[in-house]
């Protein structure tokens, strides 16, 4: 299980417990990768690796963000399987076992899917940002897609191939395998505020819509070729009015 942590402190310990309840039958490891966190995380998590064997953590010298979070935690994970999950207990640890369920029956992604029962401008301007990515992209993206989800290794290390950044949101269902989704309803914030600012927010989307679409490129090449072409007769407008004042100069001296 990899899981990104900003300033996270307070919730780490709650959360390890119960990921280690939840996967008491199972090998497995916690890859908890602090980002450039500037409360106690760190000193947090050196305490729980005394205590934790299976617990293991990366850390940033900065606020890299999520995503990369997320890459750092996918290239240091040994595991057949990985889970992603966030550090403020919204996504539920006790799913983890049906994700674990469906991967042995053959899933290579199991998705974890978030009902939405936010209303307002949040939830207006996540149908939107999928709407909007689904219509740039080749693969549409199911509303309510997180980053909650269980990753085969085959896929796992595919990603780590990987010399460019991606949106895992979006790469991942453009890789192709068949996926399960399995619903749930986020649990309210343990301790804390959100680290997700809205700038962050608007960061997240650009990213996704730029890494991957092809839409922005297209969409600039059409525009720099009707560029072009607006340059190339403005350019030649000069020559055409200068050679139509000669026509007339010349039309006037023969009928003098």
């Amino acid at each position: 299980m990899i899981c990104p942590a900003y300033n996270e402190s307070e919730n780490l310990p709650r959360l390890i417990e119960a990921v280690a309840a939840a996967l008491d039958q199972y090998n497995y490891e916690i890859i908890i990768v602090d980002d450039g966190s500037s409360d106690d995380t760190l000193m947090v998590l050196e305490g729980l690796v005394e205590k934790y064997s299976c617990l293991r953590h990366l850390s940033f010298t900065r606020n890299f963000g999520h995503q990369n979070a997320l890459m750092a935690g996918l290239r240091s994970a040994k595991g057949e399987c990985v889970v992603m999950l966030d550090a403020d207990m919204q996504h539920p640890p006790s799913l983890i076992i049906d994700m674990l369920a469906k991967w042995r029956s053959g899933f290579k992604v199991v998705q974890g899917l978030r009902q939405e029962k936010s209303s307002g401008l949040k939830a207006l301007t996540s149908k939107w940002f999928y709407g909007l990515v689904s219509i740039m992209s080749d693969v549409p993206i199911t509303l309510g897609t997180s980053d909650f989800r269980l990753l085969d290794r085959t896929i796992v290390d595919h990603i780590n191939t990987l010399d460019r950044p991606v949106f895992l949101r979006g790469y991942i269902p453009w890789l192709g395998y068949e996926t399960c989704f399995l619903s749930y309803t986020s649990n309210a914030r343990y301790k804390g505020k959100a680290k997700y600012s809205f700038g962050k927010m608007i960061k997240l989307s650009s990213e996704g819509i730029t890494i991957q679409s092809t839409f922005p490129l297209g969409l600039s090449r059409f525009m720099g070729a009707i560029v072009s072409v607006l340059a190339f007769f403005t350019c030649c407008l000069p020559f055409i009015f200068i050679f139509s004042r000669m026509q007339q100069y010349l039309a006037g001296r023969v009928f003098r």
